[in-house]
């Protein structure tokens, strides 16, 4: 498995990849745990996984790619795919794969 290097600070790295806002999406109508520029994993479902995913942080594009890092797995991937099926098709598929990566480690 391939291992990186860290090239920003942890303090700094740590106050955009925490939540500071948990809140109903008006437009998706989901609710998303969000630090700053990122969207944050939650104890419930979320796009990084179906349960216990409060350490990963993230962005989704588009509803057609995924990107996430997980302090708690030391983990990072990158999604991207060629179709955009809306929030449904979204979460069904990459809650999934997702929860694949994980079990990589």
């Amino acid at each position: 498995m391939a291992v990186g290097k860290l090239l920003i600070p942890n303090k700094r790295l740590q106050k955009y990849t925490f939540s500071h806002v948990y809140s109903k999406d008006k437009t998706t109508k989901a609710y998303l745990s969000v630090g700053q520029s990122f969207l944050m994993g939650t104890l419930l479902p979320s796009f990084y996984g179906w349960w216990s995913n409060k350490h990963c942080f993230g962005y989704t594009g588009l509803f057609a790619s995924l990107s996430f890092g997980d302090y708690g797995s030391r983990i990072s991937a990158a999604i991207i795919t060629s179709g955009d099926r809306g929030i449904g098709g979204f979460m069904k598929r990459f809650i999934s794969l997702a929860k694949d990566i994980h079990r990589l480690k």
